[in-house]
């Protein structure tokens, strides 16, 4: 195996082995992934053409185009029984009809992870970031695919951007400090922590990260601390 996919690998497997134990700002922030793009901008929000909510979801009208919102909806039917190829392809049609609506990209981009297609996903949100460049939600679902993927600077690239943007900055900035931590870059992932979360929570979850990278020393440090703050945490998990 060649170096870079070494390194590859190793990150993809210390971003694996962190989803499980941190704490978040909101719940499943970071690495549950249908939560966040879950979060983009809802109806009547950036992007959102407007008369298309409030009506009947699936009633374009007699000789009109479907609306962004009837389209939307009905890929969401289509994917709670189960049909997503269908899905898809209802929402691969409404982004080529309504590029400007952000929504579309961040449920195209959950179902191509749902099926391990991150590089699908990936594509899927570069063209609604292209179409909607300040939308933070998509950059931060960019960032979370790459933090799949273990591209970690790129991953805290998009993290920060999001958060400069300021939609829903407690999430992205909780995200950051996770591909911070997940770097070895643990003062400045507590630092962003801390700005979101309280301190016993911060320092355990630097923990984590630090557990994720097999630096011990750290992960011991750093749980020890939470554990004198006196909040009411999980117990550190077993080394992997």
């Amino acid at each position: 195996m060649r170096q870079s996919e070494k390194r590859r690998a190793k990150s993809e497997n210390g971003a694996a082995r962190a989803r499980s134990g941190l704490i978040f700002a909101f719940r499943f922030s970071l690495f549950a992934f249908p939560l966040l793009l879950a979060g983009c901008a809802g109806p009547g929000g950036p992007g959102s053409p407007q008369g298309s909510v409030g009506s009947d979801p699936f009633d374009g009208g007699a000789g009109q185009a479907p609306s962004a919102e009837t389209l939307f909806r009905l890929s969401r039917v289509l994917a709670a029984q189960g049909r997503e190829n269908e899905a898809r392809f209802v929402l691969q049609d409404l982004a080529q009809r309504y590029p400007a609506y952000p929504r579309t990209f961040c449920e195209l981009a959950e179902i191509h992870m749902r099926a391990g297609r991150t590089d699908e996903a990936i594509e899927a949100l570069s063209r609604g970031i292209k179409a909607n460049p300040a939308d933070a939600r998509l950059i931060g679902n960019l960032g979370m695919c790459y933090m799949v993927k273990g591209d970690l600077p790129r991953a805290l690239a998009c993290f920060q951007k999001a958060s400069s943007l300021g939609t829903d900055d407690a999430r992205h900035r909780s995200n950051m400090a996770a591909a911070l931590g997940l770097l070895g870059r643990y003062e400045e992932s507590l630092a962003e922590y801390e700005k979101v979360l309280p301190p016993a929570t911060a320092h355990y979850n630097v923990a984590v990260l630090a557990r994720a990278r097999k630096d011990r020393a750290t992960a011991n440090a750093e749980f020890a601390i939470a554990a004198r703050m006196g909040e009411r945490l999980p117990p550190a998990p077993a080394p992997r």
